[in-house]
């Protein structure tokens, strides 16, 4: 056995920590959000009403992220050394025409 290096008390592989952080509860997080939520959208609700143009654009990105889901960003993909399938490149061809649906659990119609 060798003898450990100051500041270092653990062999290569051996966790100071094997255990890791204890998780914390569901029924706690869900407590802590529960709280919380509505001092954060006081906050942001604040901020729309800054004097910085800056502040009020990030807060309102934040409420309609939250809200409605992170926009989609579309991305131009090219694979090359791989050999797919016509019909595979027809479904994908198919669905990059489609528009993409909302996030689940929003509906613009109902929403108003």
């Amino acid at each position: 056995m060798t003898k450990p290096v100051r500041g270092k008390p653990f062999q290569p592989g051996q966790s100071g920590n094997p255990g890791g952080r204890p998780k914390m509860p569901d029924a706690l997080k869900a407590r802590i959000a529960k709280l919380a939520s509505k001092d954060a959208v006081d906050v942001l609700q604040n901020a729309l009403k800054s004097a910085d143009e800056r502040v009020r654009l990030q807060a309102a990105g934040m409420l309609m992220d939250r809200a409605w889901g992170k926009a989609i960003t579309p991305s131009d993909v090219k694979v090359s050394g791989a050999d797919l399938a016509g019909e595979h490149l027809k479904v994908l061809r198919d669905r990059m025409g489609q528009r993409p649906a909302l996030v689940a659990g929003t509906d613009l119609e109902k929403a108003g």
